[in-house]
């Protein structure tokens, strides 16, 4: 048995007369649809990123919250008449975070705390998120954290 040798068919359309206007053509058409998925795909890529940045900035206040209000029960656990330094310790613990928002609740009241009871700091923060889809779950949610100790 022999072979010959197939000739190919160029299938290049630069090989037909004209055929190199049809290629840039075809090439300028190409770049408009790669523009136009661009342009579709970015705004959700967009959303996701800051969905991320979103979730990433909440578990993070959330963490500064949890460990101010520990700080506060701490420092509460040992100074127990003093509710104005504990909103300190509180406020100096929750660093990132507008102080002014934050909402510390100590109970019981400075003088009905005794040794061996329990003292409470409650720490409230209310949380904006800033992607737009975030409204679906509310415009603010409230991060809260509270903490138990032991006076000494």
């Amino acid at each position: 048995m022999q072979f010959r040798a197939a000739r190919c068919q160029p299938r290049c359309h630069s090989h037909r007369p004209g055929g190199r206007r049809l290629d840039r053509r075809l090439s300028r058409r190409q770049a408009g649809q790669s523009l136009v998925e661009l342009a579709v795909l970015l705004p959700v890529l967009l959303l996701i990123l800051m969905g991320v940045l979103d979730f990433g900035r909440y578990f993070y206040t959330g963490l500064t919250v949890r460990h101010a209000a520990r700080e506060g029960a701490r420092y509460g656990a040992v100074h127990p008449g003093d509710d104005a330094a504990i909103r300190q310790r509180v406020e100096a613990a929750a660093t990132g975070l507008d102080a002014g928002r934050l909402v510390v609740q100590v109970d019981p009241e400075p003088a009905q705390r005794r040794v061996g009871e329990a003292l409470t700091v409650l720490v409230r923060y209310p949380f904006q998120f800033i992607t737009p889809l975030a409204g679906l779950v509310g415009e603010e949610h409230l991060l809260q954290a509270a903490v138990v100790v032991r006076i000494e």
